[in-house]
């Protein structure tokens, strides 16, 4: 009885550690034995997380012994993927698995954290996995539940390749219109959606033991240059960081987000150190990367963040054209960062020489006391720590039967297109004009920007009349950036009774009025309403050029441009490979195949004539949005509107379940391990009392039989 009494109280007390986030005893002393068997170089190894996108001159598919030699020689602790790796489902699974096994192969025998960038619309790496139409798409639906089922399906159909780390979602709030790089990848310009949808898909995607990443802390919402390319600066205060970007950093890590990833960004107004850079011997302005005010002194113990800090990848320009390899990652690590993310990419043999040398370099900062010995070993403490938690350290291979069920699934795309059709945003209809209702043998005629735009076109088309939805009409396509003059179109459309007119912009330059992404469609636009042919624009790319179509009978806003190619299918059937829904539920929509529900994320400004921005002129504003007539939309918006900047900004409710988010908060709060323990002390005095009236009951029942 006493040794089956001890089995329960301990059982009683794992449950309730896992219940409540607890690391358990056994998975303490896992990470433990770990570190303390670890040399310092395998330390640093595991802090490092490596490309192999090309080796010896083509896309890396399958393993290569050299690459495999280098995985378990050194030890490191990631490894990063993308789309030119992941080609289809099945060899995508072979080499997953192949890098375990490399791992595995070492003499700590740690399994990696293999990552990649599945953010779904824009940014996406798994060629035949579902692509979802994109933050800012979600935005425009607003709905929580929504966001969670995009971030399940991320999660899922990653876990089932086995990646179980996803540097997803971005939670930088898109508040400068001509941001170059991020746009479509924001779920809105207001602080308060990105924070309430980012968590639900934070909490989508780490339902499947992926590891959600949240990035660019601490925001990239506000730049105006690349830093793929460029070292950007944001001239915000901490007050204005406080009030905007740090809002949905904050939600996420009340919500129990594992990693963050620090942006390659200079905030001069906060971090006014500088640095001699090893690359051009000039001063350089920390960014938030490699900066201990940002990293430890803001999001550590201001935050409260307590997971793993990634850097973005250090081969980005921002980092690799101001700084030498080295210098980077010593700044990084003492800045508080956790995992240095492609410091080094392996293209060849020798790149097992250049990865040795980069740890030995860090090596001698600590030898040296530039880095201290307990610095990297809380960051490593921290990567083990989160490999137990998400199943790594115990790593079971994925299987391609059953990545086959999940991975690009039937079901996903179904509920892939219900959301892209949820997102479409109708922001003029005169006369009713949507939807259009064609009659019998009525032409059709389809204007995209790209050819690969035009089969998802076709596929709506097909699958509309074979389904009944509309009557057997003619209908062709035709596409304006291969050379074609706006007079060709217009011969085309000149025998339409409808005409769906597609406008793409992915920088400042395509709106224009001298840019073919906009004359072309202003073209349409005006010829059409001259002559009486029912006409919607739809822009598909980010909605600022829905501006110059304010004199449109019909317009709307697609938020993804991502087509099929026009290689793997003919437009009567969906492609094989991964494809955008978003203008493929565009064409449903304007047929009314689909009903719309979204609005604007996003405020729309005035465009000059030079393609620039006037943000005090406001043609469309955030939350602008029309229904059909006779339809309700199903969902309540997933948050309100976040507090005016002159409030004092405040933590946002970061979940709409509340038990959740009362548990995420409790564990980043200094009372967790309290309440922890009086839960575990009454626990057990439950058992107590169960185990003695069940003993007591069997000597009452011994007694009788005698």
């Amino acid at each position: 009885m006493r040794t089956g009494f001890k089995k329960a109280v301990s059982v009683a007390l794992c449950v309730l550690c896992a219940a409540v986030g607890i690391p358990t005893a056994s998975a303490a002393d896992n990470v433990d034995t770990l570190l303390s068997k670890m040399t310092t170089e395998e330390k640093i190894a595991q802090m490092i997380t490596v490309a192999v996108r090309q080796w010896d001159g083509e896309d890396f598919t399958v393993m290569e012994d050299d690459v495999a030699n280098i995985i378990s020689k050194t030890s490191v602790g990631g490894v990063i993927l993308f789309a030119e790796n992941l080609v289809d489902t099945e060899q995508s699974v072979k080499l997953t698995t192949a890098f375990q096994q490399a791992a595995l192969a070492s003499k700590n025998k740690i399994p990696l954290f293999i990552s990649t960038d599945q953010e779904g619309g824009e940014v996406v790496r798994l060629n035949t996995g579902t692509s979802l139409p994109g933050n800012m798409a979600l935005g425009a639906i607003n709905s929580a539940n929504d966001a969670k089922t995009a971030g399940n399906i991320l999660g899922s159909e990653l876990a089932a390749l086995g990646i179980n780390m996803d540097f997803a979602p971005s939670l930088d709030v898109n508040s400068n219109p001509s941001n170059p790089i991020i746009g479509l990848r924001s779920f809105s310009s207001d602080p308060a959606i990105v924070s309430a949808l980012g968590t639900q898909v934070i909490n989508g995607i780490q339902q499947n033991n992926v590891a959600a990443a949240a990035k660019h802390f601490p925001g990239h919402g506000d730049t105006s240059t690349d830093s793929h390319t460029s070292l950007p600066s944001v001239d915000k205060s901490l007050d204005q960081l406080e009030k905007c970007e740090f809002l949905p950093f904050k939600a996420a890590i009340d919500n129990g987000v594992d990693v963050i990833m620090t942006a390659h960004i200079q905030f001069p107004q906060v971090e006014k150190k500088t640095v001699r850079s090893e690359s051009d011997g000039s001063n350089v302005t920390l960014p938030a990367t490699l900066s201990k005010t940002f990293v430890t002194d803001i999001l550590r113990n201001k935050l409260g963040f307590k997971g793993v800090v990634t850097t973005d990848a250090m081969n980005m320009g921002a980092i690799a054209d101001n700084f030498g390899v080295a210098q980077a990652c010593i700044l990084a690590i003492n800045a508080g960062v956790d995992n240095l993310l492609m410091p080094i990419s392996l293209t060849d043999k020798s790149s097992g020489t250049e990865l040795k040398g980069l740890i030995g370099n860090i090596k001698s900062a600590v030898v040296n006391g530039n880095i201290k010995e307990e610095t990297i070993d809380n960051a490593v403490k921290r990567i083990l720590q989160l490999k137990e938690k998400r199943g790594v350290l115990n790593y079971t291979a994925p299987t391609a039967e059953n990545a086959k069920k999940i991975v690009g699934s039937a079901e996903n795309h179904e509920k892939e297109d219900d959301l892209a059709t949820k997102a479409v945003t109708v922001l003029k209809n005169e006369g009713n004009v949507l939807p259009f209702k064609p009659t019998e043998k009525q032409n059709i005629v389809l204007v995209a920007a790209y050819d690969n735009e035009t089969p998802g076109m076709e596929y709506a088309m097909s699958k509309m009349i074979s389904q009944k939805t509309i009557p057997n009409v003619n209908y062709e396509t035709c596409y304006y950036n291969d050379g074609s003059s706006a007079e060709e179109i217009l011969n085309t459309v000149s025998g339409a009774d409808y005409v769906i007119v597609l406008s793409e912009m992915n920088s400042n330059e395509d709106i224009a009025q001298g840019s073919l992404n906009t004359y072309v469609p202003t073209s349409v636009m005006n010829y059409c309403k001259e002559n009486n042919i029912k006409c919607v624009v739809v822009s598909v790319g980010k909605p600022y050029d829905t501006a110059n179509y304010k004199d449109a009978q019909a317009l709307m806003a697609a938020y993804g441009c991502n087509g099929m190619n026009p290689e793997d299918t003919d437009g009567s059937q969906p492609a094989t490979y991964t494809y955008g829904p978003n203008i493929l539920a565009a064409v449903e929509v304007a047929f009314g195949y689909k009903n719309p529900y979204g609005t604007l994320p996003v405020d729309i400004p005035a465009v000059l004539s030079d393609g620039s921005m006037y943000e005090s002129n406001l043609v469309f504003k955030k939350g602008d949005g029309l229904l059909f007539a006779g339809t309700v939309k199903p969902t309540e918006p997933a948050t309100q509107a976040a507090p005016a900047a002159t409030e004092k900004a405040t933590a946002l409710p970061s979940s709409s379940d509340p038990v959740n988010s009362f548990m995420n908060t409790l564990q980043n709060s200094g009372y967790f391990l309290i309440v922890a323990c009086l839960l575990a002390a009454a626990l057990v005095v439950i058992i107590i009392i169960i185990a003695v009236a069940v003993k007591g009951g069997k000597k009452k029942s011994n007694k009788k039989i005698r």
